[in-house]
């Protein structure tokens, strides 16, 4: 049986004592706060009155401002507001990307905070991996990151994407709208091709602006492998003009360009 408890006003100052949240161990307990619009189902939930801390474990699902957070345990802390969540963690977002990590303590509705060993699957089927992650005034701060749009294929043996990018650092300023990156290393078939100190390009909420394009892959007779790696410029609303170095294997750089009115 699914037995069902409120903690309404253990988040909001009336508490619960621990001994009658533990009593329910072996049930599902949820948890809600509409004041700090908290939400949280687990197999048990326990209340530290000593420490200020509310501790769920077991299939923990905790939702907050249109987030959902999963893991084995997660532990709120009342007085600073901090989300410290271990074990199977995921985190799926308003946009359908999913976030996959092993440790990660958050505040600030989800908004600010810390992880590590993340992978990103974003909803448009690219991915990210990187060691460590912060988040902190609507900037997201990956180290030692690689990002690619092509799926990782699940032939046996394949374990790098067709291309990838590398950078020690990958920011998404949301504000700005814009993605920078930080000492990039373009691989293809995991063999570095091109490299540079600082490498940007608006994140996928502008259709419109300047900046670098998703690179493109081939292979020709008469190129070798080549990869374009195009920056587009608005020069007015009706008027742009895209420039698309080719870099090859076969003839060098080749560099090719549309205007358009």
């Amino acid at each position: 049986m699914v037995f069902r408890i409120i903690l309404i006003g253990l988040l909001s100052g009336t508490f619960l004592s621990t001994s009658a949240l533990a009593s329910q161990a072996d049930d599902k307990a949820v948890a809600a706060d509409p004041q700090e619009k908290i939400n949280f189902s687990a197999g048990k939930i326990e209340y530290d009155s000593d420490n200020n801390l509310i501790t769920a474990t077991g299939d923990v699902t905790l939702f907050q401002e249109g987030k959902v957070l999963k893991a084995d345990k997660v532990v709120f802390n009342r007085k600073t507001q901090e989300v410290r969540a271990t074990g199977n963690i995921t985190i799926r977002d308003n946009n359908g990307n999913i976030m996959f990590m092993s440790e990660t303590v958050l505040k600030d509705g989800l908004k600010e905070g810390f992880i590590r060993n993340v992978r990103v699957l974003f909803s448009d089927d690219g991915h990210l991996v990187a060691r460590e992650g912060t988040r902190i005034g609507g900037k997201t701060i990956f180290k030692q990151a690689a990002y690619s749009p092509c799926k990782t294929c699940n032939t046996d043996g394949q374990r790098e994407p067709l291309w990838q990018i590398k950078a020690d650092t990958i920011t998404h300023d949301e504000n700005d709208r814009v993605i920078r990156y930080k000492n990039v290393v373009l691989e293809i078939g995991g063999i570095p091709i091109l490299y540079t100190p600082y490498f940007s390009h608006p994140d996928p909420t502008v259709h419109s602006a300047s900046g670098f394009l998703t690179p493109e892959f081939a292979t020709s007779s008469e190129l070798g492998i080549n990869v374009t790696v195009p920056y587009y410029f608005t020069l007015a609303p009706d008027k742009d003009i895209t420039l698309a170095p080719i870099f090859t294997t076969k003839e060098g750089v080749v560099l090719a360009g549309t205007y358009r009115q």
